[in-house]
């Protein structure tokens, strides 16, 4: 319930489905982390096609992992500005635009942080 309570509450606006489900599994009391940063996929594999092709349980582990990541690096505010500049059918390069434009570092970038964490 925590999950769905945080789609309804944030997100008026949907963003791209990497973000707006990896909130909602950050905030929903599980962050998806198996302790391991490790992504098996590329992130753009979750960008594109709102991420359809990456298997459901890696989707949303790897989704809220990257989105507790963020908040916690980066704090709430900066999330929350990024939200509205990724809606979904976004291209990658808009998405990865959009996040250099608000946290100032490449996607690519915070997912190796992320990783190296």
């Amino acid at each position: 319930m925590p999950h769905e309570l945080v789609h309804a509450t944030v997100f008026p606006v949907q963003p791209l489905r990497l973000f707006a489900e990896g909130l909602a599994v950050a905030l929903g009391g599980d962050d998806g982390n198996p302790d391991a940063g490790f992504y098996p996929a590329q992130i753009s594999d979750y960008l594109v096609d709102d991420g359809v092709n990456v298997a459901p349980g890696l989707f949303y582990a790897t989704a809220g992992d990257f989105s507790s990541f963020l908040v916690d690096r980066f704090g709430p505010a900066s999330y929350s500005r990024l939200n509205p500049l990724v809606q979904r059918g976004a291209t990658v390069d808009h998405v990865e635009a959009a996040f250099a434009s608000i946290y100032g570092e490449s996607l690519e970038q915070a997912v190796a942080d992320r990783q190296a964490a």
